[in-house]
């Protein structure tokens, strides 16, 4: 009877290990899609991505002022 608890805190242990896998993975593909090339390194990786996440939404093309 010992071995039923055991069993399920392997497999909730590894679903939570899955979960973390499968957002870390996300996380990297995203931010290899998404490094704007910048002369600014800070401005590369995650920032980039809430930036096309979050900023473009807003902007029109006819706001934009060259």
């Amino acid at each position: 009877m010992t071995l039923i608890p055991a069993i399920i805190s392997l497999a909730i242990l590894g679903l939570g290990l899955t979960f973390i896998l499968i957002t870390l993975l996300t996380y990297f593909a995203a931010w290899q899609n998404n490094n704007f090339s910048t002369t600014n390194d800070k401005l590369a990786g995650i920032n980039s991505i809430i930036y096309r996440n979050i900023g473009l939404k807003y902007i029109g093309e006819d706001d934009i002022d060259l």
